[in-house]
């Protein structure tokens, strides 16, 4: 009876867009071909994920390094894939546990502070000058959070957390693939339609094309890279065999060229906080002749792959130049001088409203002195997460923050120190790693409803439970 009550929700879901594509051929024809396309995948998804919630989460993987290209502007805002996705798989995980009689929760610490850092949100709409803004700020916020909790739950077996792995480096190799295009592309003229490049990081700009691939900013593309990154070197490092070795190679390779050509000074410094976590823990690993050997391949191939597309440019010299000025710039430029001026007002912000701040979502129109409608340019923020959470949500917030932090710091080493599978604990810390990562990287931007890092702290926390209760299971 469950299964029939199931594949009847699918089925109306299906016949409703397949409705929707007749209704598309006889309105539009021709013209329609992609979105027919379109929705027919669509479809298909849906079927997929109604049939079985994990399916779901292995397409939000997939999808998540879609924030620009393949995104929908409706309005003010911008509808993207995994969003979609990601509001399926909620409803058919829900639906599923409705059908089947069994809400059942995973086991997930940060929950309750979860929770309790929303609540403090909603309050200081009290505080809001800007309310309509404060509302769809924590929104997103929510959605995104609850995309982490919704992973954490469906991914609860080391077989499901496999499979995600693959497609998440899968996806990694394609959006890499993509990034050196782009850098190329530019270099030799492509226009920004096939190159998908926005005007502000083209050469024309720096002299050299600043790469963001699908990504909405180059220092997103950075920051998804951590992940991909720490776990192929983990893989490598703990001499097991969880993928062939030259896939790993190759995915290293793309993955620290584009991360290379994104130009993110913070990005490079999270990564170099990882690089030494990871020496570190596999320092008895790394100077075996096969680790030498590879890591060796993967430095000629990024050498060989940089240097050939900056040869692209009229003037090689000046290029290379130009950009390990920008790469070293740490405390001077632009970027630095903006930096500086919206911390400065986070902190003035905070010091009027200590508590509860002056409302979530509220530090642009604040600094713009509340204009009616939103700047072309857009609303500022303060390009550092825990200043703007301190700024518009006050104390209350910031530590409701910290705490959650905290409880998946301690909760990970505690599942490295106890993990006995060895595939669990090299996940488990290439996570841990690139968690601390992101912290590092949340100094210089303050996006806190960005997908792939709460699907990172849900898949965390999965990992974790799975590491936990294997021992308890062992006991």
């Amino acid at each position: 009876m469950v299964i029939k009550r199931i594949d009847l929700i699918i089925l109306s879901f299906s016949l409703i867009l397949a409705i929707l594509l007749g209704v598309l051929i006889s309105f539009f024809g021709v013209l329609s071909l992609p979105i027919i396309l379109a929705l027919a995948f669509f479809v298909l998804f849906v079927f997929l994920i109604f049939k079985n919630p994990f399916w779901g989460i292995l397409l939000i993987a997939f999808f998540i390094p879609f924030e620009r290209l393949g995104s929908l502007e409706i309005s003010a805002m911008t509808l993207r894939i995994s969003q979609i996705l990601g509001a399926i798989t909620i409803l058919s995980w829900f639906l599923k546990m409705l059908v089947e009689k069994n809400v059942r929760f995973k086991s997930n610490p940060i929950f309750i502070p979860l929770i309790i850092f929303l609540i403090i949100n909603v309050v200081s709409f009290t505080q809001a000058v800007n309310l309509s803004r404060a509302v769809t700020v924590f929104l997103f916020t929510a959605f995104t959070i609850l995309i982490g909790i919704t992973v954490t739950n469906l991914v609860d077996s080391k077989d499901k957390l496999e499979k995600l792995i693959k497609v998440i480096l899968l996806i990694t190799l394609l959006v890499t693939i993509f990034g050196i295009f782009q850098f190329a592309g530019d270099l030799i003229g492509l226009p920004t339609s096939i190159t998908g490049l926005r005007e502000m990081y083209t050469m024309k700009v720096f002299g050299f094309p600043r790469i963001q691939s699908t990504f909405l900013e180059p220092l997103y593309l950075a920051n998804y890279l951590l992940l991909p990154i720490c776990l192929v070197l983990a893989f490598l490092l703990a001499r097991k065999s969880y993928l062939k070795w030259y896939w790993l190679i190759i995915i290293l390779s793309f993955s620290l060229i584009n991360f290379i050509l994104a130009l993110s000074r913070a990005a490079y410094l999270a990564l170099g906080f990882c690089l030494i976590l990871i020496f570190i823990f596999y320092l008895k690993n790394i100077f075996s002749l096969k680790n030498i050997l590879i890591f060796l391949a993967v430095l000629l191939i990024v050498y060989f792959v940089f240097m050939r597309v900056f040869g692209l440019t009229q003037d090689f010299n000046l290029a290379v130049s130009k950009f390990s000025t920008q790469a070293i710039s740490l405390f001077t430029g632009a970027s630095y001088t903006d930096r500086a001026e919206t911390f400065s007002q986070a902190y003035s912000a905070f010091r009027e409203h200590p508590w509860l701040g002056i409302g979530t979502g509220n530090f642009g129109p604040y600094v713009a002195h509340y204009p009616l409608i939103q700047p072309e340019t857009g609303w500022l923020i303060v390009n550092n997460e825990f200043l703007e959470i301190l700024a518009e949500t006050g104390i209350f917030g910031l530590l409701s923050f910290l705490f959650v932090l905290g409880i998946l710091f301690f909760r990970s080493i505690k599942a490295i120190q106890k993990a006995q599978d060895a595939y669990l604990k090299t996940v488990m810390f290439a996570l841990f790693v690139t968690f601390l990562g992101v912290i590092i990287q949340y100094q210089t931007f303050s996006i806190l409803y960005i997908m792939h890092i709460w699907f990172l702290i849900g898949l965390l926390v999965a990992v974790q439970n799975l590491i936990l209760k294997t021992k308890e299971m062992l006991k």
